[in-house]
């Protein structure tokens, strides 16, 4: 099954909309991580891209990203975000910051899929 179609597949299981824009703008970072571990570590890069794909300013980029993953943290797959995210899950009941669980999904789709 090709990475995008995997990418899919676990954020479907995470709760992260395919039609918000933060959804896309999730799975597309979470996509390009997948591909470039480079992105991780440059969260701004990350966005910068994500927002032109999207025809969206940056920091409409961010901020949707972080709505997306709020939603997540409350409404998808506990083991599965307790699989993902070890020393996170369940220690506080705020989801992680963006540049985290997009590198965390990113890790665990790759090391998993």
């Amino acid at each position: 099954m090709p990475k995008k179609d995997k990418v899919d597949e676990i954020l479907d299981r995470l709760a992260v909309d395919r039609n918000s824009i933060g959804g896309k703008a999730l799975r597309n970072a979470v996509a390009v991580c997948v591909e470039d571990v480079e992105f991780e570590y440059k969260v701004t890069k990350l966005y910068a891209d994500t927002a032109e794909k999207l025809s969206k300013a940056v920091s409409t980029i961010e901020r949707e990203i972080r709505s997306a993953i709020r939603k997540s943290w409350t409404d998808g797959d506990p083991a599965l975000l307790k699989e993902m995210l070890p020393a996170h899950y369940g220690k506080t009941e705020k989801p992680p910051v963006n540049a985290l669980y997009i590198a965390a999904a990113a890790e665990w789709i790759r090391l998993n899929c």
